[in-house]
This record gives C-alpha cells, structure tokens and sequence, in this order.
C-alpha cells in the first residue's frame, strides 16, 4: 500500500542531500533523523500548520539522547522561497497518491531550503 508519510520523508531527503553538517540522515514515517558532530540528535518534518492537508513548513527538534528536546523550531516555505508566481504561498500536498507542488522545484529551491535549515542547526 502507498504511504503517503513517506512521500513527506522522501521530499526531505531530497532537500537535506545538499546539508554538509546533518550526518547519518535517515527517513522514518514521515520523519528525517539525523546526527550532528556535537552529538545531538535531529528531527525534520514537514508540518501543515492550519490543518488543511497542504505542508508548507518544516519543525526542526534538537534532540539530546539522554535529556530529551532541547530546542525546536518551524521554517515556514514562504520566508525561504517567498511567493512563486502566481502559486502565491509554497506548499505541497498529496493528491491522488503523488506529492504535488504548487509551483515546480528546482534543484537550487531544494539547495536554499536546506541552506536555511542548516543556519539553524549551526547553532548546535
């Protein structure tokens, strides 16, 4: 059966490819883990803030193996990529089975997503 999680996951692997300080990404559910030099833990998802079924934010949790969540925080699509055209606010949704975008991606729009991720992970 298709899940539609995955496709989430897959669209963040797809994004975090690019990421020089994230190590050891793995996909889980609708989830993307992985580990920074420092030892702390991270989860990325794609979030849908309003409840409508279009995701168009990812929530960051620092992770610290022993003491649980240290930091989170939620990098909305349109403080990264602005509005596109006439698609107004980036987002994407599942239909039909398929991850759909409101506007075609790039690989560049994948590099500065990641970019913008990985300026608030620099912090740990």
């Amino acid at each position: 059966m298709y899940n539609t999680k995955n496709e989430l996951a897959q669209e963040l692997l797809r994004t975090l490819e690019f990421s020089p300080i994230l190590k050891e990404i793995k996909g889980v559910g609708d989830s993307v883990y992985g580990k920074l030099g420092s030892g702390v833990l991270v989860k990325i998802k794609m979030i849908d803030p309003r409840t409508t079924g279009c995701y168009s934010a990812v929530e960051i949790k620092m992770l610290n193996p022993m003491e649980g969540e240290i930091d989170k925080a939620r990098i909305d699509f349109y403080s990264v990529w602005g509005e596109k055209s006439r698609a107004g606010t980036p987002q994407m949704r599942i239909e039909n089975f398929q991850k759909k975008w409101n506007f075609p991606l790039t690989g560049k729009d994948y590099a500065v997503l990641c970019e913008a991720i990985d300026t608030y992970l620099k912090f740990f």
